[in-house]
């Protein structure tokens, strides 16, 4: 999309320009409040606490109570819907392919034109034997072989401790 490197490097810069000044403020913000509760030196590992008892503090803002705005399935709709905006890229989840457990969701992805482009997994939900945390891996990369194409197979992991059966999966914003 950028075409050059240097453009890459400007976008990155002008960004950096921009957003650094709003980062330091908030910075010394949670500094402050720390402080307030007696914390000499704010570490990494304090951020996420202080942020969100900042975030409670200027806006009356709890992570919780957004949950319920972030339903699994809003999420992944809203996923699509940015990368059909961004990149005219359609997603249509289809029951025809193999598929290696009956939690994953399968996805033909098309360009405008209909072309398919790839197939994409989604695998969110825990079970035994699956590794924990959120990755992204393919299964087989785009090639051609005597002219003929073959597709990407993308796959979209992670947990996601709520069971759908029982209960709707919420997400932080974060």
């Amino acid at each position: 999309m950028a075409e050059k490197p240097e453009k890459v490097l400007a976008f990155l810069n002008e960004m950096l320009s921009k957003a650094k000044p709003a980062a330091e403020k908030e910075f010394r913000q949670l500094e402050s409040l720390a402080k307030n509760e007696g914390i000499d030196e704010l570490h990494k590992w304090d951020g996420a606490f202080y942020s969100e008892k900042l975030k409670k503090q200027l806006f009356d803002l709890e992570e919780e109570k957004l949950k319920p705005y972030f339903r699994l399935e809003n999420v992944v709709e809203g996923v699509f819907e940015i990368a059909n905006k961004l990149y005219d890229l359609h997603f249509e989840e289809v029951q025809t392919i193999d598929k290696y457990h009956a939690d994953v969701r399968t996805y033909m992805v098309t360009q405008k034109n209909k072309e398919l482009v790839a197939v994409f997994y989604t695998d969110f939900f825990p079970r035994k034997g699956k590794r924990n945390g959120a990755w992204m891996t393919s299964y087989k990369s785009l090639w051609k072989k005597d002219e003929r194409s073959f597709l990407v197979r993308l796959f979209l992991l992670f947990v996601i401790s709520q069971n759908p059966q029982t209960k709707p999966s919420l997400l932080t914003f974060t």
